[in-house]
């Protein structure tokens, strides 16, 4: 009989809090990782899957604009984007960078 092997569930955001605003990258992933907020985090303007797994997150874009992400929701923004993540008091975020 083979050993039984059991996959490793990750508690994203337990290992969030863990490094707060240092981004964990995860394990065996292409280009994701989980941030935990509790101040602005200036970003890359390039094309970025951002899903808010705590908290409330605003992403302050230019011209006055922003998205603001609630607990499971999620947003996709382009590279010509600039913008600037802004928990609303604390926030875990995956992020999700496609290869360039």
């Amino acid at each position: 009989m083979p050993p039984s092997t059991s996959p490793t569930v990750l508690k994203l955001p337990t290992l969030a809090r863990s490094r707060v605003g240092r981004a964990f990258v995860l394990p065996e992933s292409v280009n994701m990782e989980v941030l935990a907020l509790e101040q602005p985090s200036i970003q890359v303007p390039r094309k970025t899957f951002y899903l808010c797994l705590e908290g409330e997150l605003l992403i302050d874009l230019p011209y006055g604009n922003f998205v603001h992400l609630y607990s499971g929701d999620c947003v996709t923004l382009e590279a010509e984007i600039s913008r600037t993540l802004v928990p609303v008091g604390r926030a875990v975020v995956l992020i999700h960078t496609p290869p360039l």
